[in-house]
This record gives C-alpha cells, sequence and structure tokens, in this order.
C-alpha cells in the first residue's frame, strides 16, 4: 500500500497560484508586521505549506479480551497490542505502526504491507487510521 501525498499544488480554488507581489498560494496577502515573524518562528517545527508529507492507511481490528482490548494491524505483519481501553489501543498501535513504517523507509527495505488484508474474526471491529509520519 504505496503513500499517499499531500496536494503540493501551488494554486489554489480561484485558480491563483503564489507570486513574487506578496500573495500566497490562498490568495490571502503576507503579513509583513513584526508579530508575524515571531509566529513565523515560533511555527518553525510545524511543516512547511507545499510540503510532501506521506501518509499510510493503517487498518486496525479490535477485540475485547479479558486484559482489555486487543488491537492487531491488518495490513502490515506483526503488529499487535493489549491496553486497557480502545483509546489506550489505538494509540498504542498507530505508535507502533509509525515507528515500524518510517524505520523501514529509513533504511530503504521494502515495506511487507498486507495487501488486501485478512478478513476481520466475527468478533473484531474495524478502525482505518491515516498516519501521517
Amino acid at each position: 500500500m504505496p503513500p499517499q501525498s499531500a496536494d503540493d499544488s501551488t494554486d489554489d480554488k480561484s485558480g491563483g497560484s503564489q507570486s513574487s507581489g506578496g500573495q500566497p498560494s490562498g490568495g490571502q496577502p503576507i503579513n509583513d508586521s513584526p508579530s508575524a515573524d515571531r509566529s513565523t518562528a515560533e511555527n518553525s517545527h510545524l511543516p512547511r505549506l507545499g510540503a510532501s508529507v506521506p501518509v499510510f492507511n493503517c487498518v486496525v481490528y479490535l477485540a475485547e479480551t479479558d486484559d482489555g482490548v486487543r488491537a492487531r494491524v491488518a495490513n502490515l505483519a506483526e503488529l499487535e497490542c493489549t491496553a486497557g481501553s480502545e483509546r489506550e489501543a489505538l494509540a498504542k498501535i498507530v505508535s507502533a505502526f509509525k515507528s515500524r513504517v518510517a524505520e523501514l523507509l529509513a533504511t530503504g527495505a521494502p515495506i511487507p504491507w498486507i495487501d488486501p488484508p485478512a478478513s476481520p474474526e466475527t468478533d473484531e471491529r474495524v478502525r482505518y487510521v491515516p498516519v501521517h509520519l
């Protein structure tokens, strides 16, 4: 399952595009005030507009157990966890999914997608979680 990318087109809905005249692609004027400079510096950790951010679909199957909730990733092998609640299980499994995919991408190893994923068991609920790296 290949990554999806955010649209990095510079055109806005009205057909305009970023120009050197101080207009960003959204058609709003750039604020040149000192507070705008601070805001830009404060947000420097955020992705830049137009940057491509890979998005992966994480298909999670959840089931109630005696220990809480079991979560397993249906479209990537060997990712499973148990937690006290669905929310905790999803947080754990998405973190593990993100780490695994990032590691594989960093090393250049192929991602062993399971496509199509196996069907859920009768006691499992399905959650589709978009994961941005």
